[in-house]
């Protein structure tokens, strides 16, 4: 039924930025010795009504620290809902608190006296098959794993996501993350595993492009059909795991995306705002990308983005923030 007057209101929420390694050992650098949580790069999108109260919730990657930033997430405390998972890859900083998530929310669920089922995940094929290995104990009560496309190349539009999600198309991008493109049966054989999204909303869109390797080189051509959809996007979340580290010391391409590449796509799609996340830099050299810690982040790249006149804005979020992405004036409830 549609009700009128009772729109839905959109938001991301930012449940984490970092990259696999959030701390290290013997390492004094900014970004170690931080005081503030760290958490694996993950974002929510929330559907809110005009009582805010939660109505959608999809979670967008479920690595460390995570459950902990949907529990300090006052809008989850007072409403714990999950209606999806979709994942980018199989990779542990991606997965690891899958289980625990799932758990977690039916436990709370049971206890408020509210209906429990197995919470959709969605990804790639062959990162299907890869979970399956790593966790032998996920098909339980509490995850339905869901498989969308096979090995389909970099840069390949997916069909989108069958998500009940009123006003909201959610499209799989097939993209390349080196180390995690490996068949499951013979890792030495390279197999498309991983996926970024396209968020559209009336009005709005949004990209969500986070472990991508140096090979990504698609993103650069005006003509490619993904460029041409984010082409003014209100929102993209680009990986800028260092600051210049695009080769490795054997000459390969990187396995992450740097803020030197990462400037090159934002001035081929010219999105409003470009969010910087998965960050790390210890690759990088010392001054130069190092260890930074958020803020330092912050304040560097927007130094770049107004000497080299890129398009939009350049930040680097924070935990818990929240984002407006769209509403939907006649919402289905």
């Amino acid at each position: 039924m549609i009700l009128e007057g009772n729109p839905l209101h959109y938001e991301l929420h930012v449940n984490g930025l970092d990259n696999a390694y959030t701390r290290e050992f013997s390492c004094g650098c900014e970004r170690c010795t931080r005081a503030t949580r760290a958490a694996n790069t993950s974002l929510s999108l929330i559907g809110l009504d005009d009582a805010a109260t939660v109505q959608h919730h999809v979670l967008f990657d479920a690595g460390s620290g995570i459950l902990e930033s949907l529990i300090e997430n006052p809008l989850l405390r007072a409403h714990p809902r999950l209606d999806a998972v979709v994942l980018t890859h199989w990779h542990s900083d991606h997965t690891s608190e899958l289980t625990r998530v799932t758990t977690t929310l039916a436990r709370s669920r049971r206890r408020q006296g509210l209906p429990v089922t197995p919470t959709p995940v969605w990804c790639r094929t062959g990162s299907a098959a890869w979970l399956e290995r790593q966790y032998p104990h996920l098909h339980g009560s509490s995850v339905d794993l869901r498989r969308f496309g096979d090995a389909e190349p970099m840069g390949t539009v997916l069909e989108p996501l069958p998500l009940e999600i009123p006003g909201v198309t959610i499209t799989p991008i097939s993209t390349a993350h080196s180390t995690a493109d490996l068949h499951p049966e013979n890792p030495d054989m390279h197999h498309p595993c991983c996926a970024g999204y396209i968020l559209e909303f009336s009005g709005s869109t949004v990209g969500l492009l986070w472990d991508l390797d140096a090979t990504n080189l698609w993103l650069e051509d005006a003509n490619h059909p993904v460029v041409q959809r984010l082409r003014g996007a209100d929102h993209v979340f680009f990986d800028s795991n260092t600051w210049r580290y695009d080769t490795t010391p054997s000459g390969h391409p990187a396995s992450h995306a740097s803020f030197s590449l990462i400037q090159r796509f934002a001035h081929i799609i010219k999105p409003r705002c470009t969010w910087l996340v998965h960050l790390s830099g210890h690759e990088d050299a010392p001054g130069d990308g190092f260890g930074w810690d958020n803020v330092r982040w912050q304040s560097e790249a927007q130094r770049v983005w107004a000497a080299e006149s890129l398009p939009g804005e350049v930040r680097v979020p924070e935990i818990g923030e929240r984002i407006s992405v769209g509403v939907l004036e006649e919402a289905r409830v």
